[in-house]
């Protein structure tokens, strides 16, 4: 069974008729999600799809901001800034089943110290789409953080770039 149609049916029963202009042998919406009653903000994307690159000048503006979030040290790790200005660009995280990433981010060794390279994680994106779909990015973005020795508080060192 095709897994985009498998997502679209536990929003809309498979008992139900399938709306107009939706092909499910390839599970490509061509309506809108608005016409299926369905959140237009619940992200839902087929994570086998090919992704689409992020556009340049949001690449840019992003990599701008994750330089400069590494350019400070954090009390703790700044996801929510993160996530608000990659959704500013019509861009959110994903989890494996392509819904929206939510979770936490675990881990407070010391930068340096054995275990510290293992402190880190690589979101898949979602780009919204003109239509109001979402799409499968082929970029992510990778998140590194290890606490700084010797501040008198735990800081964070905070790494992170768009792959």
């Amino acid at each position: 069974m095709n897994q985009k149609w498998y997502q679209l049916s536990k929003i809309y029963p498979k008992e139900a008729k399938v709306p107009e202009g939706i092909n499910v042998a390839r599970g490509v919406p061509k309506v809108s999600l608005a016409s299926w009653n369905v959140d237009p903000n619940r992200v839902l994307v087929d994570m086998n799809e090919k992704g689409v690159p992020i556009p340049t000048s949001d690449r840019r503006a992003i990599t701008d901001f994750l330089h400069d979030v590494g350019r400070k040290y954090w009390e703790y790790i700044p996801l929510d800034e993160i996530f608000k200005m990659l959704e500013g660009h019509g861009i959110v995280p994903l989890q494996e089943d392509g819904t929206r990433w939510s979770g936490w981010l675990l881990g407070d060794k010391e930068c340096g110290s054995p275990g510290s390279e293992d402190q880190r994680t690589l979101f898949q994106l979602a780009i919204r789409q003109p239509d109001g779909l979402w799409a499968l990015s082929k970029n992510g973005i990778l998140i590194t953080w290890c606490t700084l020795n010797g501040t008198g508080t735990k800081k964070y060192e905070i790494v992170s770039y768009v792959s």
